[in-house]
């Protein structure tokens, strides 16, 4: 009877969140870093060796991300950019955590001899599947990092509890399978690293043996570390950085403003930029600070009488630590986005359902199927507003006005519709709002380009070149000012100036493709061989397998001697597209230089 009643309360479950979120569909891509991971992301077009290769030995720009990139890779080779198959990807993961979820936390509960485990597993999943808070991850294509990585974290807690419960060689597989569900889901999105110390939190609970609890976790670790490392790499001279009174103030705010936004959902929206100085001495941050001292001492205090409450707090805080590297984002401060806590959520969820369950002592069901249908009305409410990139940007600023990424992306949404004097007038509120935030004089600069103003384009230029500081890491709105200066540089016959350009771009940023690539497109345009063979030789040590580098190479390398070099990237260009360009002609017209 319980296992039928089980099963009735999660297809329930399943049915409404299928009903919710089916919408999604139907959902264009929402721009923004849809545009980044999958439209305009070569790597993703196609599997190949190369392809694949590249999933492997690149950032996004800057987070490791192969598995999910390979998950892009597999939509596109079946429907190209259609929308729809990557919404049904992202549905179909939400639905398969919200399974494991169940799963994780009536095992969880019965290890604990609990005879409640599939009510508080029930009522824990309800509220994850249909949170609006997890709308984002779902509803957005490019929050797949965030859903694949917790799929796998979740089937890494699901056999760790199997393989407590097993004995004999099957144990040993499970803890196995454990383990390299862990790695996928590293590979998926580094968020999943505080693991090992959730699986340690969960030991303390059941009450394993503590130096036995240590020594399984050893693997963990170490994958942990590993990735940790790899993805610390990847943000090395990307933004700058905070004081470390600044991180932990900041830290303060995001905890405590995901807290309210899992219990009280509302203003939901795409960003959360903050804009001011960052004091202790603020009451936007010192009440937050406050309200965390305050739920770290209760999961103190808490720990022996309500050890499971203390259990949802630490690992809400543990999985929402990895968020807390990532509020300067293209010079803005984000204090919080809603997919950031997809996992993290289940502690406060956890520890809120221990908290209301024995109070249910009748028609849970009801009560189950009641929070279920209000949750769902949110979410599908909040879901809709994803449907496309200017649905979604029009909201946020109709809540956070001042929300300067959000104008510039907006601004961009309608330069493309056509309606370039809203464009501008965005620009221009953004412009006005962060000085320092190029990307808006810049784009006003190509739109007062292409209207034919050339000199108001380069004194726009000018503005935004005096901004950057050459001591601190660029960002990429940085280089790509430098580059468009450049080529306007070059468009006035200021060939001497513009190569000054491209050449501070590189210098800036010494790890950029792009720089190197024009600096030594520029140089080739130019006759400056030498510098034009060191460049791309930089770009291609950089990204071997862009193939317009290579063809750039190889004909620099030919026209400078260097005859069987030249060969081996028209070779290499080739071999990966037969097609590209005139590279087979080139290739056999130097073969058989080389033979004579």
């Amino acid at each position: 009877m319980r296992t039928l009643q089980r099963s009735h309360l999660l297809s329930g479950i399943l049915l409404i969140t299928v009903l919710v979120y089916g919408q999604v569909l139907s959902f264009d891509f929402a721009g923004l870093d849809d545009r980044l991971l999958v439209t305009h992301n070569e790597v993703v077009k196609g599997i190949s060796i190369r392809t694949i290769t590249q999933a492997f030995t690149s950032y996004d720009p800057e987070l490791y991300i192969p598995l999910t990139m390979l998950t892009y890779q597999l939509e596109y080779m079946i429907a190209g950019t259609a929308p729809w198959i990557y919404h049904l990807t992202n549905l179909l993961l939400h639905l398969t955590a919200t399974i494991l979820v169940f799963l994780c936390v009536e095992r969880f509960y019965k290890q604990q001899r609990s005879q409640e485990s599939h009510w508080i597993a029930a009522l824990v999943t309800v509220v994850f599947a249909l949170h609006p808070l997890n709308t984002q991850t779902v509803a957005w294509v490019a929050a797949r990092k965030d859903l694949l990585s917790s799929v796998f974290c979740l089937g890494s807690i699901l056999t760790y509890l199997l393989f407590l419960e097993r004995e004999g060689s099957r144990r040993r597989k499970l803890y196995s399978t454990s383990i390299g569900l862990f790695a996928l889901s590293l590979l998926s999105k580094v968020s999943t690293a505080p693991l090992p110390l959730a699986l340690l939190l969960m030991d303390w609970i059941i009450q394993r043996d503590r130096k036995t609890a240590l020594r399984e976790k050893i693997p963990y670790g170490i994958l942990s570390i590993l990735f940790i490392t790899i993805a610390l790499i990847g943000k090395i001279g990307k933004e700058p950085a905070l004081s470390i009174l600044e991180t932990a103030l900041l830290a303060a705010k995001s905890s405590t403003f995901y807290l309210q936004n899992i219990l009280l959902p509302q203003n939901l929206a795409l960003s959360y930029e903050y804009q001011g100085s960052i004091t202790v001495g603020d009451p936007t941050f010192l009440v937050p600070l406050l309200i965390l001292l305050g739920l770290m001492g209760a999961a103190y205090h808490l720990r022996r009488k309500k050890s499971m409450i203390t259990f949802g707090i630490v690992f809400y805080l543990l999985f929402l630590t990895p968020t807390l590297f990532t509020f300067v984002k293209n010079e803005t401060i984000e204090v919080a986005s809603d997919r950031y806590a997809y996992m993290a959520m289940l502690g406060i969820v956890i520890a809120g359902a221990h908290i209301v369950l024995p109070y249910l002592k009748t028609s849970k069901h009801l009560i189950i199927g009641g929070l279920a249908l209000i949750l769902a009305g949110s979410a599908g409410a909040q879901a809709a507003l994803w449907k496309d990139e200017e649905t979604i940007l029009t909201h946020t600023l109709a809540l956070y006005p001042h929300t300067t990424v959000s104008l510039i992306n907006l601004g961009t949404v309608y330069y493309h519709q056509g309606n370039v004097e809203e464009a501008i007038a965005l620009y221009t509120q953004a412009r006005q709002q962060a000085p320092s935030l190029i990307d808006s004089t810049l784009n006003l600069a190509r739109i007062r380009y292409n209207q034919g103003d050339i000199e108001e384009a380069l004194t726009l230029m000018e503005e935004a070149i005096d901004t950057i500081d050459d001591a601190t890491p660029p960002s990429r709105g940085d280089v790509q000012a430098l580059l468009y200066y450049c080529s306007l540089l070059d468009t006035l016959g200021r060939t001497d100036e513009a190569l000054t350009q491209c050449k501070r771009a590189t210098t800036l940023a010494p790890q950029d493709f792009t720089a190197h690539h024009t600096l030594g497109i520029m140089n080739h345009k130019y006759g400056k061989m030498q510098e034009a063979y060191d460049a791309l030789t930089h770009a291609v040590r950089l990204k071997p397998h862009i193939l317009a580098a290579r063809y750039r190479l190889s004909a620099v390398a030919a026209e400078t001697g260097r005859l069987e070099e030249a060969v081996e990237h028209l070779a290499y260009v080739v071999r990966h597209d037969p097609t590209y360009e005139n590279a087979a002609t080139h290739l056999g017209h130097l073969e058989s230089l080389l033979k004579r």
